[in-house]
């Protein structure tokens, strides 16, 4: 996967070509450029191929260029943190990879830092459509993404985009991971304001307040309440592994 990506990451940006940007197309030969360009790319194009011997269709994108420099709070999720990563796309998974996740664009961020061409490392940010989810890995904390859409999920009303799944049992809960830009003394700040979201029966309810919460819950909120009680768990400041914890506790409730 390694060498695909560098060869598409390498199609991306030839020097010279006045800082203009390749589109990846996923392997297609028919590359992106001016003809008085064709002359430089083709032959870099032969010699990666020929490396690799099959391009990889499933890895597309286009280049990503920070935007955050002059910005104290970056939008990049756990930004500076240690971290492995793995990507799955048709169910497929390639592991030992260096992602980031941009949380105000919604947009998973591939770099190959074993491969530097002409002095640059590239990045590229991944094209949603083929990726069927991600894995990010900090230490003891693992975040595993989905991509939802109403095409993957029929029911699915939400905004579509990447979240991470944290509960999955017969009710689910997921996290959507945002920040918002707020202009402070001139530059922007990305400020980091994750939303979760339970599932009892058919659709996601956004956690508001713990009597939104226990509403969920119909009949057995009385049962739910009285457990998050004994465990000290309080919606406004539990943490994402409390919430996994009630519904497994519901579930269980609603197992003959």
């Amino acid at each position: 996967m390694k060498f695909s990506v560098t060869l598409l990451i390498l199609i991306l940006t030839i020097q010279g070509y006045s800082q203009k940007s390749f589109i990846l197309n996923g392997g297609n030969e028919n590359i992106n450029s001016s003809d008085e360009n064709v002359s430089e790319v083709q032959p870099l194009y032969e010699f990666y191929y020929q490396s690799v011997g099959i391009v990889d269709k499933l890895i597309n994108g286009k280049e990503y260029i920070p935007y955050y420099f002059r910005s104290k709070l970056k939008p990049l999720l756990n930004y500076g943190m240690t971290r492995t990563a793995s990507i799955i796309i048709g169910g497929r998974i390639y592991n030992d990879l260096s992602l980031q996740y941009d949380t105000y664009l919604d947009e998973l961020i591939y770099t190959d830092t074993t491969r530097i061409y002409k002095n640059i490392v590239y990045q590229i940010a991944l094209n949603k459509d083929p990726i069927d989810g991600f894995n990010l890995y900090f230490g003891t904390d693992s975040l595993l993404f989905r991509n939802f859409s109403k095409s993957r999920e029929k029911n699915f009303s939400l905004e579509e985009g990447f979240y991470e799944v944290v509960y999955n049992g017969m009710s689910k809960y997921i996290v959507r991971h945002k920040s918002a830009a707020i202009e402070k003394d001139g530059v922007e700040e990305y400020y980091y304001k994750p939303a979760g979201f339970v599932m009892i029966k058919d659709n996601y309810t956004r956690i508001r307040s713990t009597r939104g919460f226990l509403k969920l819950f119909g009949g057995k909120s009385e049962e739910i309440k009285k457990f998050m009680r004994n465990n000290g768990i309080k919606i406004s400041k539990a943490e994402k592994n409390q919430i996994a914890r009630v519904l497994h506790y519901y579930d269980n409730l609603k197992t003959p």
